[in-house]
Parts: C-alpha cells; structure tokens; sequence
C-alpha cells in the first residue's frame, strides 16, 4: 500500500486465528511500526464501522439495481469502492468525469464478425473494466 499510495498502513485488525498469531507475523507487524488488534469471528459489535460501510454499499446497490431494471447478479458491478473511483482510491487526485456514464443505461459493445455484419450490438451499462 505504501509503494502505490505513499500512504503507510497504522493499525491492522485481524480476526484471532492461527493465520495471524504466528510469532513471525508479529515481528514483522513490530518492525513495520504498525499496531495489531485482535477481533472475535461473527461478533458484529466489534467490527461495526465495517458493517455500517456493508450496509451503506448494499442500499445503494439495491437502489442502482432496481432503477436499472437489472438482476441481482451484477451487485458487484453496483457496489464498486464506496463513491471512488479506482483513481481517485489510489491516487487521491480526482479523475475526468467527463466520460463516466450511468449505470444500467444503454451501451453499445464492438463487434467484429465479418465485412458486411454489424459493428456494435447494443446492452447495458454496469461499469468500466
């Protein structure tokens, strides 16, 4: 994270299983100066700030799917990182909305089948690659 953000990572939590509580993995997280915090499987109480970001990204893809008219099965698609875009993510510099569409709006996708065949077919948005 670091390398591509310059940002450094402060505090690491972690659920409390033997993946982690290896004492290599403790040197490791010492000498990178950042502090470990242990949580307990599926107890949502000490995990809530990411529960209420779950939340958050699933009212907003139940609200994009049903506008659009899609099934349920592009979520993916419509939850994509919280309001960011991947540059903004990384970079922390706005990027040029001029180009970004509306998800579930009609798009039209290149084909190549032959001289005399069409070009584009049309289908719906649901994001960037």
């Amino acid at each position: 994270m670091q390398n591509q953000t310059s940002k450094r990572v402060k505090r690491l939590w972690t659920y409390n299983v033997l993946e982690f509580c290896f004492e290599e993995f403790n040197n490791f997280c010492n000498e990178e100066g950042f502090a470990r915090q242990h949580i307990v499987r599926h107890t949502s109480q000490q995990n809530g700030v990411a529960e209420r970001v779950n939340r958050t990204l699933l009212e907003k893809a139940r609200c994009m799917l049903s506008n659009s008219c899609l099934d349920t099965s592009f979520w993916a698609e419509a939850v994509a990182n919280g309001f960011k875009t991947p540059v903004e993510v990384w970079s922390d510099q706005p990027g040029d909305y001029s180009i970004l569409k509306v998800f579930g709006c009609p798009a039209y996708y290149h084909l190549s089948e032959g001289k005399l065949e069409l070009r584009a077919k049309k289908g719906i948005f649901v994001g960037y690659g």
